[in-house]
């Protein structure tokens, strides 16, 4: 497999550069993960394009608070959320706002159906 010219000491550091290389690569990501929060509709504005939950469950949603509010601009939501309703978003942090890629009304979504 290993050619002859390369020599006992090409092939002790080969594996060894092949993980930093990959790990480099890995590691080369922008860091925005994605985040997940739910909590119960207060406010949802299709003009203003916000949203903004009662934080139900402190103990499991990163943003720390009474409420939370989700700029939607460039979200993709599913049935529109309405006072009471139970949302779950997908968001991403920038600067001091939370940005939602996805909004699902856990109330009105039929898993009976899927």
């Amino acid at each position: 497999m290993w050619p002859d010219k390369w020599g006992v000491k090409m092939k002790k550091l080969f594996v060894p550069v092949l993980v930093v290389m990959v790990m480099s690569a890995l590691s080369c990501s922008d860091g925005s993960k994605g985040r997940v929060y739910q909590g119960v509709c207060l406010k949802y504005s299709a003009t203003d394009q916000t949203l903004e939950l009662k934080n139900t469950q402190p103990q499991l949603n990163p943003i720390p608070g009474e409420t939370a509010v989700f700029n939607l601009a460039n979200a993709k939501v599913g049935l529109n959320p309405g006072p009471g309703d139970v949302i779950r978003v997908a968001y991403k942090v920038q600067g001091n706002s939370f940005l939602a890629l996805k909004v699902m009304n856990v109330s009105k979504q039929d898993l009976s159906k899927q």
